[in-house]
């Protein structure tokens, strides 16, 4: 087996060739896809025809972090028992992702994919948090709490199997908030709930759509919320929100929008829109006062993390394959988490871009990974992360939460088999079990 930047090696022995179709597989050669400090992560290449190994020609590709976040190609043919070794020793702690495909004239066919951690728990983000971080958005918060929570609702007419029989209530709310719009989203609650009687759970959902989702599931257990991304109303339909500039690949456009600033952008005014979504919530008689869920995936993810940190009475925060995460990863030579403002590819610094370093400069004010630092004891994290996720790239998900301090409780499932699809198995196991649902 040669050294090399990527390290392939043939394995050998024989088998009969099938005529029918081929198919390849890949497989990390460690069943928890995790490395330690000066291993080598090493996956297989099988390609067989119905059941029997083939030698093939395959293609594959490889990303890691190290000097670059290049992509490494190699094609290569197959042993005679089907079998193809792949073996990389990174040179900083990192996410590595493979891909492997049969070469059909040239062409990449049925491509495949794996995915491993080297040194996981020594991921760090690519950068610290501003020094004026917390206080800034002290600041910020200081800002909304002058705006009085006004709130208008208006009922909702729920289906039999929504209404749980008859058991659940709901209304589409808009709440005054600073920013350009209100706060929206949707509202469930049990119709004869006593007061003191609900834990709120609120949820957050991904970067696609326009409309907020229905909460009427946990709205027969407890003050179930959902919110809007963009703070309009959510019962509008496809051609009123194109109309007003808004469908559902919206929000990555404007993150990225050349007029954002630190101080005027599409997530901060969401993320104040969170904050006092969940401030109306607290304020609802029925509230228990003691218990307070914040749950999201992707970009909802990320939303839970921020908000989880910045509201002192949120006790629980299930975050699924979180989006905002180590947005100058590339200083590390690792790829940044969703929306990616910057990659590092071919070009390995954005210096030569001076509106791209202002980017990433004021990107660190919405960094899951600099929130996470904020989190304090009385709050329990839960994370969920994908090996093969090329939208949150999980060493992003290890830098988060290696962010989060030692005394806080917390937990991380890590799925090596899954994509951006990861969740968190264990964040959904204990809202039910907290909730009876």
């Amino acid at each position: 087996m040669k050294t090399q930047a990527l390290l392939f090696a043939a394995a050998t022995a024989g088998a009969a060739l099938y005529a029918t179709t081929p198919s390849i597989r890949l497989t990390c050669d460690r069943p928890v896809a995790t490395y330690a400090d000066g291993e080598k992560v090493s996956f297989t290449v099988a390609t067989v025809c119905g059941e029997a190994p083939t030698s093939l020609p395959v293609r594959i590709t490889a990303r890691y972090p190290d000097d670059t976040w290049a992509v490494k190609v190699a094609e290569a043919t197959t042993s005679a028992d089907g079998l193809f070794a792949v073996a990389y020793e990174p040179k900083a702690p990192g996410w590595v992702y493979v891909e492997a495909a049969i070469l059909s004239n040239g062409k990449p066919q049925q491509t495949v994919r794996a995915g491993a951690m080297y040194r996981p728990d020594d991921i760090r983000p690519g950068l610290p948090p501003p020094d004026d971080f917390k206080a800034y958005w002290d600041a910020e918060i200081a800002k909304l709490d002058k705006v009085p929570i006004k709130a208008k609702l208006e009922p909702v007419e729920l289906t039999e199997a929504e209404s749980q029989g008859g058991k659940v209530k709901g209304f589409e709310f808009a709440i005054d908030c600073v920013g350009p719009y209100p706060a929206t989203g949707f509202l469930a609650m049990p119709v004869d709930a006593k007061p003191k009687s609900l834990p709120i759970i609120v949820a957050y959902q991904g970067a696609s759509g326009v409309r907020a989702w229905k909460p009427w599931h946990y709205g027969s257990v407890a003050i179930s919320l959902t919110a809007s991304k963009f703070g309009l109303p959510n019962r509008l339909t496809d051609a009123e929100y194109k109309e007003l500039g808004y469908d559902g690949s919206s929000f990555p456009r404007l993150a990225k929008a050349p007029s954002a600033t630190r101080d005027d952008n599409v997530i901060k005014w969401m993320i104040l829109r969170d904050l006092r979504i969940q401030q109306y919530a607290k304020t609802l008689p029925e509230w228990n006062g003691k218990v307070m869920i914040v749950n999201g995936e992707s970009l909802g993810g990320g939303q839970s993390l921020i908000c989880g940190a910045l509201d002192p009475d949120v006790t629980f925060i299930s975050a699924c394959v979180p989006a905002l995460s180590d947005h100058n990863a590339w200083r590390a030579r690792r790829r940044s988490g969703w929306p990616q403002f910057f990659n590092n590819g071919t070009v390995t610094s954005p210096d030569g871009d001076p509106r791209l370093v202002e980017v990433l400069d004021f990107a660190r004010y919405f960094d899951t990974a600099n929130f996470a630092t904020l989190l304090t004891p009385d709050k329990e994290v839960t994370i969920g992360t994908g090996f093969l996720d090329t939208t949150c790239p999980p060493d992003g998900v290890y830098a988060v939460f290696n962010s989060i301090p030692k005394n806080v409780t917390k937990h991380l499932s890590p799925r090596r088999n899954k994509g951006h699809d990861g969740g968190n198995a264990y964040g959904g196991f204990r809202i039910q079990e907290i909730l009876g649902k």
